[in-house]
C-alpha cells in the first residue's frame, strides 16, 4: 500500500507501533526486491507510556525485549492476484510465506534508521 505500508511490517514487541500518517490516494503497489535488495523505513515509532507508567492492579504487563526488530511479511506475488487476496493473506499467518527482520533497533528518543536485507 502507498500509505498504510506498516500493515506488511511486524514489530517483535508489544509496546512499540508504526505512527500512521494522514494520506490521499492508498492503493496498492507491488515492488520487486531482489537478494541483497534492502528496504529503508521512514517512519515514526510511539512507545507505550504504559512501560514507564505501569497502572496499579492491572492484569496486562509487557516483557521487554533488548532490542526491537521489524520483520517484512513476504508475500509473494504470484499467490496474491489482487487487494483483496493482499487482505486475505496479511488477516492469515499461515498464508505468509516468510517473515524478513531488519537489524537490531536500540530505540532512543533521537531518530534511528532500519534496514531489512534479503537473504
Amino acid at each position: 500500500m502507498t500509505c498504510s505500508w506498516e500493515y506488511n511490517f511486524l514489530i517483535n514487541n508489544d509496546y512499540i507501533f508504526f505512527v500512521g500518517k494522514d494520506c490521499v490516494g492508498n492503493y496498492p503497489r507491488a515492488v520487486k526486491m531482489k537478494l541483497g535488495d534492502s528496504v529503508i523505513l521512514n517512519t515514526t515509532f510511539h512507545r507505550s507510556i504504559r512501560i514507564d507508567n505501569p497502572c496499579r492492579g492491572c492484569i496486562e504487563s509487557f516483557s521487554e525485549v533488548a532490542a526491537t526488530k521489524i520483520g517484512l511479511i513476504w508475500i509473494n506475488k504470484k499467490e496474491c492476484k489482487d487487494i483483496l487476496e493482499y487482505f486475505d493473506i496479511l488477516d492469515d499467518k499461515s498464508r505468509w510465506n516468510k517473515i524478513i527482520w531488519s537489524n537490531s533497533l536500540y530505540l532512543r528518543p533521537k531518530q534511528i534508521k532500519a534496514k531489512i536485507y534479503l537473504p
